[in-house]
């Protein structure tokens, strides 16, 4: 079962992102957290007449998945994290980053700042751009009806702001419903945002991939009583 609770909408401000997509050519390196990043870059440099230049620039990727949406707009990947996290593409990028390169950074408006912070501390020019923001999906009480009609066995958590939403949206029936069922959570952050809600993942996938994830399940149903 599928219950989309967020939703993805363009950025407050959407100039920055427009004024990045224009001046493509001042940067080295272009690094993607994520494939809806990759959506609103292409997105506006299209819009710029850019996106022959932006297939030059050299490209980081946080995850298998971001890789994949990169190449699918024709960008080729030099780098890709093999933790899917910011601070596993940073690990990736340290040795590639030369003194003067500039790198863009176009990210979640609401997103971790975690990548941001560590290029910075490192010297590198970093310009981080909001590219996209979240926002709760309009998913009432009644879409949680048939979830507390017949309980899932598995409840999976791709994100910490898909917990906030969930929590938000259920109500009452939320505890009930996480009380009944075995919790995976895509990563570390993800599980922290459980815990804070008062509930305990029963797994937290390897890696931050559907792989991970699938594997993750499987343990859960194997451990359920």
């Amino acid at each position: 079962l599928s219950l989309p609770l967020l939703e993805i909408l363009p950025p407050d401000d959407g100039r920055p992102l427009a004024s990045a997509a224009e001046n493509i050519h001042r940067y080295a390196w272009v690094l993607f957290a994520s494939p809806a990043a990759v959506q609103s870059l292409m997105e506006a440099a299209r819009e710029a007449g850019t996106v022959d230049r932006l297939k030059r620039r050299k490209v980081g990727a946080v995850g298998p998945k971001t890789a994949a949406a990169a190449r699918s707009w024709g960008l080729e990947v030099a780098r890709e994290a093999e933790v899917s996290t910011g601070a596993g593409l940073f690990e990736v990028m340290r040795d590639a980053l030369l003194p003067g390169d500039e790198v863009l950074l176009p990210a979640a408006q609401d997103g971790r700042r975690e990548l941001a912070d560590a290029l910075k501390a490192q010297g590198v020019a970093c310009t981080r751009v909001a590219a996209y923001r979240t926002s709760r999906a309009e998913a009432g009480p009644e879409a949680f009806l048939p979830l507390i009609r017949d309980p899932p066995a598995v409840t999976v958590f791709t994100s910490p702001r898909a917990v906030e939403a969930w929590m938000e949206a259920a109500g009452e029936s939320s505890a009930r419903l996480l009380r009944a069922s075995a919790l995976v959570a895509i990563g570390r952050t993800t599980a922290r945002a459980l815990l804070d809600s008062g509930f305990a993942p029963r797994e937290v996938a390897s890696s931050q991939t559907a792989d991970g994830l699938l594997e993750a399940v499987i343990r859960a149903v194997a451990s359920k009583p």
